[in-house]
């Protein structure tokens, strides 16, 4: 019978984790202004590397792309709502290098990002 009590806690205990989950949340002022100096700082520390010790053809975008994933990826896990957007300025600004550099297989999953980038906002809109 101790056994049934000790099984019974361990599923409320999941059940209680499972409704601490993060929420979808939108953005705050104060994030967005920490969110866009972090962007910033990553963007230029990139484009300097990038144009000084690497043989990139496009070290700036390789920059944007890189940093604006990056603190797209820290809202995605905190769950803010916004962070589709910068997802969508990703994978659309990745679909024209990748196309002008000829990587058309590249570009092409870049495409398919982008179409779920529209899906996961619409998607997460929902759960607002």
């Amino acid at each position: 019978m101790e056994g049934l009590g000790v099984g019974f806690e361990e599923t409320k205990r999941q059940r209680d984790e499972e409704t601490k989950r993060l929420n979808v949340t939108r953005i705050t002022l104060k994030t967005g202004l920490i969110l866009t100096g972090v962007f910033l700082l990553l963007y230029f520390l990139m484009w300097f590397v990038l144009s000084r010790l690497t043989d990139s053809p496009v070290p700036e975008w390789d920059s944007f792309i890189t940093s604006l994933s990056v603190v797209a990826t820290w809202m995605l896990a905190r769950k803010i709502y916004e962070h589709w957007f910068l997802w969508i300025a990703v994978n659309a600004a990745a679909m024209v290098i990748f196309t002008v550099r000829g990587l058309y297989p590249t570009a092409v999953l870049y495409l398919v990002y982008f179409a779920m980038s529209f899906a996961g906002l619409k998607e997460w809109r929902r759960s607002l």
